[in-house]
């Protein structure tokens, strides 16, 4: 999508990363969350959806590149048609997300952590996995060849590399790793299941 104000874009985003860079903006994380009205608030106020701060910056980025305006209109037509495009807007960042989704869960070849889990129990049920089972699987997976480059001790920038190429939450691969340092059963399971 073509950009409508580049200017105003060059000027917003100097301004936000000159706040992030005095510590004035707040981080992003998972608990961050905020209502995004996806078509607007002047245009719909009842439909939101919930988004970290990070991403509902992003989306309301994308809207006024798009030249969508977020103001009150009058003329109704014009005002649901405003609502339509941001809406969809957000349906588009919604579909990429699906797409990263499915593309992590085609690419997984492997047993599910709970059938692992299994031979060691007596008393343990099989069941088919999730697809958040398979979602936290992956991500184990992917960061794994990490954690064993430095032998558990990844530095701050390369959490950060698999956090942007991931597109995880910021903070998620130091999650990650930290477990992985803690369990000496995981890794080896993940290591036989690949």
């Amino acid at each position: 999508m073509k950009d409508q104000s580049p200017i105003r874009t060059a000027r917003r985003r100097t301004r936000q990363q000159e706040r992030e860079s005095r510590g004035l903006a707040v981080s992003p994380c998972v608990l961050c969350i905020q209502d995004h009205h996806t078509a607007g608030r002047n245009h719909d106020a009842e439909l939101t959806a919930p988004v970290c701060e990070m991403h509902h910056r992003e989306i309301h980025e994308q809207l006024l590149r798009a030249g969508i305006s977020l103001r009150y209109e009058h003329e109704p037509v014009k005002r649901v048609a405003q609502a339509l495009r941001a809406s969809a807007i957000y349906d588009r960042k919604q579909a990429d997300a699906k797409e990263r989704w499915a593309d992590l869960l085609e690419g997984w070849k492997g047993e599910h952590l709970m059938n692992g889990i299994a031979r060691h129990s007596r008393m343990a049920i099989r069941r088919e996995p999730s697809g958040f089972d398979l979602l936290v699987i992956c991500m184990f997976k992917m960061a794994l060849p990490v954690w064993e480059r430095y032998e558990g001790k990844v530095p701050a920038r390369e959490l950060r590399k698999l956090e942007r190429a991931r597109d995880w939450p910021r903070g998620l691969a130091a999650v990650i790793i930290k477990r992985l340092n803690e369990d000496d059963e995981l890794r080896s399971w993940i290591h036989n299941s690949c």
